[in-house]
């Protein structure tokens, strides 16, 4: 079989799923009603798969739909993709930082991923008429912005791998094991 170079210099053996996947995240469009937030994430990863795996499969050729686990040198996500009368779509389920994850563990449903994202929000900003302000000077110093106040909380979210084969679940605890490095904890599986 070919060997294939992947991110980082890793040297594989040609893997003709993944090469499927790949080109079909490639080639995907995007769902009406997909947020924009939802098709910049999916934009960053395209190019930057380091591993991905084929949780479930509907239908079969040339009519399916696909859940797939991908993570990328930076991103863990879980995406859906349709192959629908020559039509491709992309999904995002769920998807995350890698510095964002903090646990992995297995379930009898499959596996979890829980992490802590951080929410920022922007308050205070925009122009202020003041009723008070008289005259040209005060009208001009009360429509100037204002300088906002960026809050910033950390939000708990817990997401799940649907899967039930220990095969699969074996697999997915393979491809999230280096994480531990970066200070998730990963439970693995007995």
């Amino acid at each position: 079989l070919p060997r294939v170079m992947y991110p980082g210099g890793a040297i594989r053996d040609y893997d003709v799923e993944a090469a499927k996947i790949a080109k079909c995240l490639r080639l995907a469009t995007f769902p009406a009603g997909t947020s924009t937030k939802d098709q910049h994430f999916i934009q960053q990863i395209r190019g930057d798969v380091h591993e991905q795996l084929l949780i479930s499969q509907i239908g079969v050729p040339p009519e399916t739909q696909r859940t797939v686990m991908v993570l990328t040198g930076s991103k863990l996500c879980l995406l859906e993709i349709e192959v629908k009368g020559g039509r491709i779509t992309v999904s995002l389920k769920w998807g995350l930082k890698i510095i964002e994850v903090k646990q992995v563990s297995a379930t009898g449903e499959g596996v979890t991923i829980q992490g802590e994202v951080v929410e920022q929000e922007l308050r205070g900003v925009g122009a202020s008429r003041s009723v008070a302000a008289s005259g040209l000077a005060g009208r001009i110093a009360s429509l100037a912005p204002r300088r906002g106040t960026v809050v910033r909380r950390i939000v708990k979210v817990e997401y799940k791998i649907p899967c039930s084969e220990a095969a699969r679940i074996q697999e997915i605890f393979r491809i999230l094991r280096p994480l531990q490095s970066l200070g998730c904890i990963v439970h693995l599986p007995k």
